[in-house]
């Protein structure tokens, strides 16, 4: 290492790790990405993946890359309401806290 840098340190992973049956199946389905690809920590937030898996029609509705953003809040909102019957008030969750509603709501479902 050069002098007077310093080392990158990645986030920690424990927590999400608990849910990756439920990552790969979301991060496939909704926002159409491989989970095994990228690397989600402990406080990654579902609005790091703006953009992603939002229908062409949508994105191509226009706007600014502010516009697109909160486009894509908007649908992600709705989708995860949609698929998972979890109501989000926005889109600045974190990964951890959402993929634990879904799993609630799974495990409410059932009983």
């Amino acid at each position: 290492m050069i002098p007077g840098e310093k080392p990158i340190v990645m986030a920690e992973r424990h927590q999400i790790e608990e849910f990756d049956e439920i990552a790969n199946e979301f991060f496939s389905s909704v926002l159409g990405m491989d989970y095994d690809a990228c690397f989600v920590s402990d406080e990654s937030r579902l609005c790091d993946f703006s953009g992603c898996g939002m229908p062409d029609f949508l994105a191509a509705s226009g706007g600014d890359l502010q516009a697109l953003a909160g486009i894509w809040d908007r649908w992600v909102i709705c989708e995860v309401a949609r698929r998972y019957g979890v109501d989000l008030s926005v889109a600045t969750v974190t990964m951890v806290d959402l993929f634990n509603r879904i799993a609630v709501a799974r495990t409410a479902r059932v009983h």
